[in-house]
């Protein structure tokens, strides 16, 4: 069975996020929807390593024709497959070869760590670490000479607005 159609979006307060990427790595996992595993994509080809947990929010479907993806700011890494709970605070806009790649950036729950209860929109996010991710973006793809553009951040009411719309296309699908 598939994680993206047993698992709920559930809510911007409460989502679930199926983390394919853990915070550090080079290796870029992707979830087959259809076999229901994780399969290594490819190594990336640049030196980078990715600054945040990355994944997807299942019962979702976006512009791009994948479930919307979700970066999370974990204290620490987590593995491939596991499922967090987390709040969306905003997202960054980007853009690849396929069109709109959205990124909403989440936090987990205070119930499953108090540390980020404090973060409550993208401008509680250290600005440090938003232009670490967004060089991440802007870059991560080049030796691959595949062109990503990154256009900024996106407050937390647009980010909310973007969860929902990707869930009515899940349901439309």
């Amino acid at each position: 069975m598939s994680l993206w159609k047993l698992l709920e979006a559930g809510t911007p307060e409460k989502a679930n996020i199926v983390i394919e990427i853990p915070r550090g790595s080079r290796n870029k996992y992707e979830y087959d929807r259809e076999k229901g595993i994780f399969e290594l994509d490819r190594v990336l080809y640049t030196p980078f390593t990715y600054p945040l947990d990355y994944g997807f929010v299942p019962q979702t479907w976006y512009d791009d024709g994948d479930p919307i993806d979700a970066l999370v700011w974990l204290r620490y890494p987590v593995y491939p497959g596991t499922v967090v709970q987390g709040r969306v605070v905003g997202g960054l806009r980007m853009e690849d070869d396929k069109g709109v790649d959205d990124k909403l950036l989440f936090v987990p729950t205070t119930k499953k760590d108090p540390y980020f209860a404090h973060v409550q929109d993208i401008e509680d996010v250290p600005q440090a670490l938003k232009e670490e991710i967004e060089h991440f973006f802007a870059r991560y793809k080049e030796l691959e000479k595949k062109e990503v553009k990154v256009h900024g951040w996106f407050n937390k009411e647009e980010a909310i607005s973007i969860f929902e719309r990707a869930k009515k296309l899940y349901q439309e699908l």
